[in-house]
Formats: C-alpha cells, structure tokens, sequence
C-alpha cells in the first residue's frame, strides 16, 4: 500500500508544479497580450489623427490650389 501512497504523492506534487508552471506562463501571456492592445490601441489614435491632418491638408491643398487658379485668371484679385 505505501508504494501506490509514494507514487500517487510524487504524481500530485508533479501536477502542482506543472499547474504552477502553467499559471505563471499564463501570466506573462496575458501581460504580453494586454502590452500588444495598448500598443494597438495607441496606433489606432495616432493613425485617427494622422489621417484627420491628412484630409484638412487636402482640403486646404485644394483650396489654394483654387485661389492660385483664380488669380492666375484674373491677377486683380486681391
């Protein structure tokens, strides 16, 4: 009987290492994950405003563009 309690004993505390070890690769998974969002997110926000500069640029672009084609048509403009 002692032999069945030795070998189950050393099958346990293997499980409970082995369930430690998964915990903590969990751990760092998910910090790594919550690290990659951030990232992610903070990418997103800049790529909002890049393109929001973009657009206004090109509207303002075009804008002059206009008014430099008006006063090429008529120079009196002021």
């Amino acid at each position: 009987m002692r032999p069945v309690i030795y070998v189950l004993s050393i099958i346990c505390v293997t499980l409970l290492l082995f369930n430690f070890y998964l915990i903590e690769k969990l751990d760092k998974s998910l910090e790594r994950e919550s690290e990659w969002k951030f990232k992610y997110e903070t990418s997103q926000r800049i790529y909002d405003l890049t393109r929001d500069e973009v657009l206004r640029l090109e509207d303002e672009n075009q804008l002059l563009g206009s008014l430099l084609g008006q006063y090429e048509v008529d120079p009196t403009i002021e």
